[in-house]
C-alpha cells in the first residue's frame, strides 16, 4: 500500500483536563443522570412493555456516548499533508442546471498541484439546459474537465462507476453535483486519506440553502449527525457512510469492491439509491479504515419544502435498511467490533423509536398520564448531545447554534422521521430516486 502521509504536527492537543475537562465532566453528568432516571424508571414501571423498550434503548445510547467520549479523549491535531498524491475529481449530474456549473468552479479553485483529472457524468439529461452548460465549460476550460454524455439515466450508482474506470490516480474524490468545495478541500481529504489503513474519508458537510424553520431543522440534525455521530465513527475507522457531498477513497481499495457493484440487487431487484453507503460497506469489509475529516469543508443544498424533505428521508431510510440487511452478518464475521458499536445499535434504535412513540402515545392518551420518564429522557438526552456537538465543532457556526434549534430537530427527528420507516419499508420494492 502506498502511503503519502508526511504532517507539519500529529501532536496531541493541549490537555483535555485544560481544555474540554469541564465540559466532559458536565456532559457526563447529564448522562448519569439519564442513567440514573432510567434504573428508577425500570423498578417502577408496571408495564413490561416500557420495561423492555427502555433497557434496549440503553445499549444503542451507551455505544454512541461511549464512542463520542472515546474519539475526544483520542482528539490530536492534524495539519495538511505536504505530499502531493495523484488526485481525481467525479462529479454525477441529471438535469442539475447551472448549478453544475458552480461544483466544477470549485473544483478548479482548489490549487492543488497533482489533480490530474475532473470527470463530470451527464446521466442523460432531459432539461435541455445541463447539457449546454456543461458544453459551455469543456470549451472553457479544455482538457482540464472532461465531460461523459450518457444517452440513458442509469443512476448515480452507474455514474460513478463508469467515472472510476476512467481515471488511474492514487485518490479519487466523488462530489454531488449540488455542492461546492470550500477551501483547502483536497488538501485536507489527503490529511485523513493517507494515513495507513485508511481507505476513504468524508467531508464536513454544511447546508447553504436560505435560512427556513425546515432548514434551520435541517442544520441542526446536520450538525448532531456530523459533530456527535461521524466523530463517534471515526474514532473506531468505520464512518458508516461516506456521503456523496464529498467522499475520498484510495484507488486500490476501490479496486477491490467496484467489480459488479452496480449490478447489486435487493430481493431480485437492482438497489437505485443508498449508493454511498454500499460503496462505504464494501470498502469497510476489504478490512480498510473509513475516517472523518472536519477541516475539509462541503456546501450542499438541503429540501426546502417539507414534501421534497419526506421523499429524500424515505429514500434514505430504504438505501439505510437494504444496506443494514444485507451486511449485519458480513460485519458481524469479519468485524465484530463495528457489529456490535455501530450495525446492532443503529438498527435497534430505527426499530425501537417508532414502536417507543406509539406506545408513549397510545399509553398517555388511554390512561390520562404525562410520559414523564419519557420526556425527561429525551431532554437530558438532547442536552447531552447538543452539548456533545459543541465540544465536537471544528467552526464557529456549529458552536454558534441555539439550544432550541437542537431541542425542534430532536422532537422533529423522534416524532416525524424516525415514523418514516414506516411508509419506506412499505415501498421497499419501489426503486426509483424519489425526487425527480
Amino acid at each position: 500500500m502506498t502511503v503519502h502521509n508526511k504532517m507539519l504536527d500529529t501532536a496531541p492537543l493541549q490537555p483535555v483536563g485544560s481544555r474540554l475537562m469541564w465540559p466532559l465532566i458536565g456532559i457526563g453528568g447529564l448522562f448519569l443522570a439519564y442513567l440514573v432516571a432510567k434504573v428508577a424508571f425500570l423498578f417502577q414501571a408496571t408495564s413490561r412493555v416500557e420495561q423492555v423498550l427502555a433497557l434496549l434503548w440503553t445499549y444503542p445510547v451507551m455505544m454512541a456516548f461511549f464512542l463520542f467520549f472515546r474519539s475526544v479523549l483520542r482528539e490530536q491535531r492534524v495539519t495538511l499533508c505536504t505530499e502531493t498524491p495523484s488526485v481525481s475529481l467525479v462529479v454525477c449530474c441529471f438535469n442539475e442546471g447551472e448549478g453544475i456549473r458552480r461544483t466544477v468552479q470549485s473544483c478548479l479553485s482548489q490549487g492543488y498541484a497533482n489533480l490530474q483529472k475532473i470527470i463530470v457524468i451527464d446521466d442523460g439529461s432531459t432539461d435541455g439546459i445541463t447539457r449546454d452548460i456543461l458544453r459551455e465549460v469543456e470549451a472553457e476550460y479544455g482538457s482540464a474537465v472532461e465531460v461523459l454524455y450518457k444517452e440513458k439515466n442509469q443512476g448515480k450508482r452507474h455514474g460513478m462507476y463508469d467515472g472510476y474506470h476512467k481515471v488511474d490516480t492514487e485518490y479519487v474524490i466523488f462530489v454531488d453535483s449540488d455542492t461546492v468545495l470550500g477551501p483547502n478541500f483536497v488538501h485536507w481529504m489527503l490529511t485523513s486519506a493517507s494515513q495507513p489503513g485508511v481507505g476513504g474519508a468524508v467531508a464536513n458537510i454544511k447546508i447553504s440553502s436560505p435560512d427556513t424553520l425546515l432548514i434551520r431543522l435541517q442544520k441542526a440534525i446536520y450538525a448532531r449527525g456530523i459533530n456527535f455521530q461521524r466523530r463517534a465513527e471515526s474514532s473506531i475507522g468505520a464512518v458508516s457512510c461516506l456521503s456523496g457531498c464529498g467522499a475520498i477513497y484510495r484507488k486500490e481499495a476501490l479496486d477491490k469492491v467496484m467489480a459488479g457493484w452496480p449490478e447489486e440487487s435487493f430481493w431480485g431487484k437492482p438497489v437505485g439509491f443508498g449508493d454511498d453507503r454500499s460503496l462505504t460497506n464494501r470498502v469497510l469489509l476489504q478490512g480498510y479504515r473509513t475516517v472523518y475529516q472536519p477541516n475539509a469543508t462541503v456546501y450542499t443544498d438541503a429540501p426546502q419544502t417539507f414534501q421534497r424533505l419526506m421523499k429524500q428521508q424515505i429514500r434514505w431510510k430504504k438505501g439505510w435498511f437494504i444496506n443494514s440487511l444485507k451486511v449485519l452478518l458480513p460485519f458481524i464475521r469479519l468485524r465484530p467490533g463495528v457489529a456490535l458499536m455501530l450495525q446492532i445499535p443503529y438498527i435497534l434504535s430505527a426499530v425501537l423509536t417508532p414502536f417507543i412513540v406509539l406506545h408513549v402515545l397510545y399509553n398517555s392518551l388511554t390512561t390520562g398520564t404525562w410520559p414523564t420518564y419519557w420526556v425527561g429522557s429525551m431532554l437530558l438526552l438532547t442536552t447531552a448531545m447538543y452539548a456533545c456537538t459543541k465540544v465536537g465543532a471544528q467552526d464557529a457556526e456549529v458552536r454558534e447554534a441555539g439550544f432550541l434549534d437542537f431541542i425542534g430537530s430532536a422532537l422533529f427527528t423522534i416524532g416525524v422521521l424516525s415514523m418514516l420507516i414506516v411508509p419506506a419499508l412499505a415501498q421497499i420494492q419501489k426503486r426509483g430516486w424519489g425526487t425527480r
